[in-house]
């Protein structure tokens, strides 16, 4: 089985609605790290998001005025601050406010959920802020609850339909509080009742809630009740689905975490006592959407530490199998060594990997405290903590991810350490960034008096930054009739010395589902992860709950060069009528593992015929029994349309829809205008781009009397002159006779002859591509026209530029 894929990409094209400038972008150096705000004073505790197009949101409070705010920056896929430098003010308000939240709003922004001492008591405010970054509803937020009394310990979660739902602890009534939640739409109106929901009314002493939606408008729940954890269904009305005050999950337990079970319930891990011991293990139970238990497990049986709240932690994530994966610290080997271990748990309920959990990290000193864990994508999970092994009092932040059979990925038995710069960094929060990697973030005291927010992105394999390769553009190739762009894409930094890790880049083109069906269907080759893009192999990709196809049209070697480009073909090009544009996507193909590879994101481009046909020739005409008959060579370009025929009065005149006789792909007609008059006639290909126009004058239609010839040879300047990629040569001819048209180089060479032969007294204008006689470009520099007719010969410079 391969490693996977690294870096799937996102379908969508990559906008944001006011990005600014910036240099800044994710570093491959741990030592250094993105500053998300160094603004002054301390900023703290930051809490993350993804924001739906490849990159995070981040919310944090800070202390830059003398006071806690609360600030939040947006951040693109590439590492870039998308928003004002050092983050964009949610609430400034007097009085602190602290410990945010945040959710995506599913349009690019984020609603941000906080605790708010603008009043005499500690209130639930609440505030969206849109994809640039700017704030949507009241300015410093909506209240949440305001309601008497204290409330804190907030959690928030995305409603999944652009708003949120809110629950915290609420001393309104009890000095042991009580849970409470509200729901709020994407225009920061309450839905539920006003100041909120109870949960619960027991007298026992509750805490930190938490919660997820439900995919319903509602939400799971759970929390602390007393010495027991407890967990409620609420539907988006705000009404209460199971029993009241909860399904009791466990006793003499804390710690409660829930995620989705995928389907229509939910999986709930904590910290409880072992049927035989008081000591305190991590169990998982899973609830339907009715509130009844499928499963409850105990994941470990080597407790050996004590109850004490806030010292030691699980976290869980799901393993995309209707499992869990949990992570927790325990002292089983030392109260003064306590590691961090993790198990996972089928979706039968059945413990998986080593008994009792596999060792993440046994690195020195205390790993206890604090554990954040996300799903990696791939059936396994990301996790990190705070981690004081160095010297026992600096806290660093490490992590691990560990793949879906739980063995380590990030090259050290004890976790991978995110950031390597001075003194502490501490509290780290992460999410899975959709993109095959994750982006952590945390306060950092590197700056030795104040704490920052910094953050980072490492890849599933463990490599800081993001080693895929990154298109610069798909643009037109220039010069030709359509039907291809030219993507060009900067390198993976890991193509580059001294390790050359990038063997191939592969190029991919987007199709749609049915295209790819049908291909499929006739035999066309379905890629495996890490297989390279061979042309007419199909690959699919999915994110979410969104599925893409892409077709494979190429590979070029990597050579350590900094960019790259490659030429693909194009299914339609661009039109007056239309602007059909092609999306790519470039993997980087890992130089001794086959199947690793990285996928940038995704970027369009379209292609243009930029040639049109060139002008009929020849153009004669006969003025028979009352009507002008006209004929015309067969133009011989493969994207010929057909012909456009104008009538008028004098040579000058302008061809335009009033004067337009007929349009026809035939290559003579029969005119019943007046006679002696003007023609011009012209090609058109099937991309909507027309010729220069051919002219036949009355003097050159038979049949035509009392118009006269011309009286002289003469033979005009070639207009334009200079010419960059056609011209027109035009030329009187007093009597018929055999007549020479060529375009010479300074040395006498002939490049190209472009009329020979018995030709009627008349007025000509001949079109000139600017292409030698095997079709090839003209380079630019001095040239000649020459005319020979009646052992005369006539002259004129073509001067011809790039």
């Amino acid at each position: 089985m391969s490693r996977s894929l690294f870096s799937s990409a996102l379908v969508v094209l990559w906008t944001v609605a006011s990005a600014q400038s910036s240099s800044a972008s994710w570093t491959h150096d741990p030592s250094t790290n993105l500053a998300v705000s160094t603004a002054a004073n301390y900023q703290t505790r930051p809490t993350i998001t993804v924001d739906g197009q490849g990159g995070t949101i981040i919310a944090w409070f800070d202390n830059r005025s003398g006071s806690d705010d609360i600030y939040v920056q947006r951040i693109s896929g590439k590492g870039q601050p998308l928003w004002t430098p050092n983050g964009v003010a949610v609430c400034t308000v007097t009085g602190s406010q602290s410990y945010p939240y945040v959710v995506p709003d599913g349009a690019g922004g984020a609603i941000i959920a906080w605790t708010d001492l603008r009043g005499a008591n500690q209130d639930i405010y609440a505030q969206r802020v849109n994809a640039a970054g700017v704030p949507q509803w009241t300015a410093n937020g909506v209240p949440v609850c305001t309601a008497t009394g204290d409330q804190g310990e907030l959690a928030l979660s995305s409603d999944g339909a652009g708003g949120a739902i809110a629950a915290w602890l609420d001393l309104r009534s009890a000095s042991t509080g009580d849970i409470y939640v509200q729901r709020m739409n994407g225009a920061g109106a309450m839905q539920w009742t006003a100041n909120g929901v109870a949960l619960t009314a027991s007298a026992a002493q509750k805490d930190v809630p938490q919660l997820i939606p439900d995919g319903t408008g509602g939400a799971f729940v759970c929390w602390e009740d007393g010495v027991n954890v407890n967990a409620q269904r609420v539907n988006g009305s705000g009404v209460a689905q199971w029993t009241a005050g909860g399904v009791l999950l466990g006793g003499g337990s804390f710690g409660p975490r829930v995620i989705s079970d995928g389907q229509s319930g939910a999986i709930f891990g904590w910290l409880d006592q072992g049927p035989a011991t008081s000591e305190y293990g991590p169990w998982t139970a899973h609830l339907n959407a009715s509130g009844t238990a499928l499963w409850t497990t105990q994941m470990s049986q080597l407790f050996n530490f004590s109850p004490q709240k806030g010292t030691d932690v699980i976290d869980i994530a799901p393993d995309g199998k209707g499992g869990v994966i949990a992570a927790w610290s325990d002292s089983r080997n030392g109260n003064n060594n306590r590691d961090i271990f993790a198990r996972r748990v089928g979706a039968a309920g059945n413990n998986m990997w080593a008994a009792n959990g596999v060792a993440v990290c046994t690195a020195a000193n205390n790993q206890e405290g604090w554990i954040r864990i996300v799903a990696d994508s791939l059936g396994g999970a990301v996790m990190v903590w705070n981690d004081p092994r160095v010297d026992g009092t600096t806290i660093d932040v490490f992590g691990q991810r560990l793949d879906a059979n739980g063995v380590g990925q990030w090259f050290t038995p004890s976790g991978l350490q995110i950031s390597s710069a001075v003194n502490s960094q501490s509290f780290p929060t992460l999410v899975n960034d959709g993109r095959g990697g994750v982006v952590i973030a945390w306060q950092d005291f590197r700056n030795g008096a104040n704490n920052d927010v910094y953050a980072q992105r490492v890849d599933n394999f463990g490599f800081f930054g993001d080693p895929a390769p990154e298109i610069a553009y798909v643009q037109d190739l220039p010069a030709d009739q359509g039907g291809h762009v030219r993507i060009k894409w900067n390198a993976s930094y890991r193509d580059s010395s001294p390790t050359y890790n990038i063997g191939a880049y592969g190029i991919w083109r987007q199709v749609t589902g049915s295209v790819a069906a049908l291909a499929v269907a006739h035999g066309a080759r379905v890629s495996t992860a890490g297989a390279e893009a061979d042309r007419g192999v199909y690959r699919e990709v999915v994110e979410a709950t969104q599925t893409t196809w892409w077709e494979g049209v190429g590979t070029v070697l990597a050579r350590g060069q900094p960019w790259y480009t490659f030429v693909a073909e194009t299914f339609q090009d661009s039109t007056g009528a239309a602007n059909p544009l092609m999306t790519f996507m470039i993997d980087a193909h890992d130089a001794s593992v086959a199947a690793d590879f990285w996928s940038s994101f995704a970027d369009s481009g379209y292609s243009v015929d930029n040639l049109a046909p060139g002008a009929p020739a020849p153009f004669t005409g006969a003025y028979v029994a009352g009507a002008t008959r006209l004929h015309w060579g067969e133009n011989t370009e493969h994207d010929l349309a057909g012909y456009r025929l104008y009538r008028g009065n004098s040579a000058g005149f302008v061809p335009s829809p009033a004067n337009l006789v007929v349009a026809q792909a035939d290559t003579g007609y029969s005119d019943a205008g007046p006679a002696g008059s003007y023609y011009k006639l012209s090609a058109i290909d099937i991309h909507g781009n027309e010729s220069t126009f051919s002219l036949l004058t009355p003097a050159a239609t038979s049949g035509v009397g009392g118009t006269g010839s011309p009286q002289i040879l003469a033979l005009a300047a070639p207009r334009p002159n200079p010419a960059r990629s056609r011209t027109l040569v035009s030329f009187d001819l007093p009597v018929a006779e055999p007549v020479r048209l060529a375009v010479y180089d300074m040395e006498g060479r002939r490049e190209r002859t472009l009329a020979e032969g018995e030709t009627g007294a008349g007025e000509y204008q001949v079109p000139f591509d600017l292409r030698d006689s095997e079709g090839r470009p003209i380079r630019s520099g001095l040239y000649f026209v020459r005319l020979e007719a009646g052992g005369k010969t006539l002259t004129r410079r073509l001067a011809i530029v790039e």
